[in-house]
């Protein structure tokens, strides 16, 4: 059963706006709680709450690039691809309510994100999240990076689950 265009854009919209909107407040409070103060641990170090600030992209990819190009790759490069990719999500009629859900996750993310590096001091990007064991840690992440990696990794998995078991049970032609 296909969606209507306009549940489509509602669907879109609202897990756009809860995504933008918790990613948001969780950078606010990160900032009124974290910002200068020791690293917060819980679970035995598990989950650890830090502050910092991202000049890069995830991991701090770019960070060393010049400002101008941090501007036109991680700003305007990243703005016209999100703003590409929302409509096509929009548009397209056969995708599907779950890979729909995935992409808004990713858009969602990647436009909290972008905010962050279009209006706050030197494009940096609030970050206050890691987690691991002992020096296996992940690098610190905020929210938004939480969305766009649920998104795609739940595509990466229906994807796989298509080609490897639908395909193989001839569910799939």
């Amino acid at each position: 059963m296909e969606m209507s265009q306009l549940r489509r854009i509602t669907l879109v919209s609202g897990i756009l706006l809860a995504g933008f909107g918790i990613d948001q407040v969780t950078k606010q409070f990160a900032i009124s709680s974290l910002r200068g103060k020791m690293p917060l641990a819980y679970f035995w170090n598990f989950f650890r709450f830090e502050y910092a600030e991202n000049q890069g992209a995830f991991l701090s990819l770019g960070a060393g690039l010049s400002e101008g190009a941090r501007f036109w790759l991680l700003t305007f490069g990243v703005a016209v691809f999100l703003v590409l990719f929302l409509f096509y999500i929009v548009i397209d009629q056969k995708l599907g309510f779950a890979d729909l859900i995935c992409y808004a996750l990713v858009i969602s993310g990647g436009a909290s994100n972008l905010f962050d590096r279009a209006f706050r001091p030197q494009g940096r990007v609030i970050d206050f999240m890691n987690v691991g064991i002992g020096n296996l840690r992940t690098g610190i992440f905020n929210v938004a990076d939480v969305y766009i990696t649920t998104g795609i990794l739940l595509l990466m998995g229906r994807y796989f689950y298509q080609e490897f078991y639908l395909r193989r049970n001839n569910e799939i032609k």
